[in-house]
């Protein structure tokens, strides 16, 4: 009774044989004695499966439902893990392209250090005593004074030209820092003076050999005339290019104008009169009223409001055009003309050939005898 208790109690079956108790159990299974008696039982308790309730429809859809949301939310964990990876390996090809070698980044950083160095050093020397007077040159100390003649001025010197090269060249510079400081070539007009400014070239006036020690001079035809009329009117400077040597200069004025009656004055490649074997358009260098100014050129014809080009004279020609040229010129001033630049403007950008043309046309047309002196 006791045994069959306990057995129901543990859902065990045990069963006598003879004197024997026998239990249907597993293996491995822990058996013990109760008070003497042959009573078995073990540790382990088998319930007996309970039977699934069948589940009702709604039950059905709400597990249903709960499934589909745990599976949408591991789709959507996967696609943020999946973003994430992405976009972690972007970023690291990102790095990877702008990894810079510490090679490259000491080098720039030392070329900038340097650019930065050189630029404030070369500010502080450019600027070193600029504006001092000549009384202050006077008084400064050796250093001072070596520093000054020896790095401040030559540099000084050396960036200006430089910078005026640009400024020529390139015409937004002026735009950026404004219009560079003109220096005057010619001393003030004379109170009273001659109203009319006339600047020619030397190879529109003559050719000049140097087939020997001694350069050979050969003049334009009339050019004596030329000159000789003109002066009356206009102050004349004859211009030296940068052809003809610098020792030449006072020997071919003499073989031009013996007299010294002439000219007023001579011009040099070092004025800056001309750029590029071409008269400058700041006129304002002359320190003269730019509607009054006309320039004579020998170059091959370019835009210039101031120019009249009659070409290079070569000794084995017998053009006329000085003597053609003369009367025109001679009406600039005796019309009283206010602005040249108008009746310039019709003898400009032509050939040779053109030019005698224009020049009897304009004769023509204003009635002015070519013979006809002031």
């Amino acid at each position: 009774m006791i045994l069959n208790k306990v057995a129901k109690c543990y859902g065990k079956q045990i069963g006598f044989f003879g004197n024997k108790t026998t239990q249907f159990i597993k293996p491995n299974q822990t058996i013990f004695l109760i008070g003497g008696t042959k009573r078995l039982f073990t540790t382990q308790q088998q319930q007996s499966p309970k039977k699934e309730e069948p589940k009702s429809e709604q039950q059905k859809k709400v597990e249903d439902k709960t499934e589909e949301k745990e599976k949408e939310k591991d789709e959507e964990e996967n696609e943020n893990e999946k973003e994430k990876e992405n976009e972690d390996g972007e970023g690291q090809k990102k790095k990877s392209k702008f990894n810079v070698p510490p090679i490259v980044t000491s080098v720039t950083s030392t070329f900038f250090a340097g650019v930065l160095v050189a630029s404030t050093f070369g500010y502080l020397t450019y600027n070193f005593k600029k504006d001092i007077s000549e009384e202050e040159r006077y008084r400064l100390n050796s250093v001072e004074s070596k520093f000054y003649h020896s790095i401040a001025e030559p540099f000084r010197e050396f960036f200006d030209n430089i910078f005026e090269n640009l400024r020529t060249k390139y015409e937004f510079f002026d735009m950026l820092f404004g219009p560079g400081k003109i220096h005057k070539v010619l001393p003030p007009p004379l109170p009273g003076g001659k109203k009319y400014t006339l600047v020619i070239d030397i190879d529109a006036l003559t050719e000049i050999t140097k087939t020997s020690k001694y350069p050979t001079l050969y003049k334009r035809a009339g050019l004596d005339f030329f000159l000789d009329h003109l002066r009356k009117d206009y102050e004349i400077y004859l211009y030296f290019n940068g052809n003809i040597p610098q020792n030449k200069y006072e020997q071919l004025q003499f073989k031009i104008d013996t007299n010294g009656k002439y000219f007023t004055g001579l011009l040099y490649p070092e004025t800056g009169i001309k750029e590029r074997n071409q008269f400058s358009k700041k006129i304002e260098m002359l320190d003269r009223d730019p509607s009054k100014v006309i320039f004579i050129d020998a170059a091959s014809p370019y835009d210039h409001p101031n120019v009249i080009n009659i070409g290079k004279f070569k000794s084995n020609s017998k053009d006329k055009l000085l003597i053609e040229l003369l009367p025109v010129l001679e009406s600039f001033s005796r019309k009283n003309l206010d602005d040249v630049r108008p009746e310039i403007s019709q003898f400009q950008n032509i050939s040779k050939q053109s030019l005698t043309k224009n020049l009897e046309d304009y004769l023509s047309t204003h009635n002015i005898n070519s013979r006809q002196k002031k």
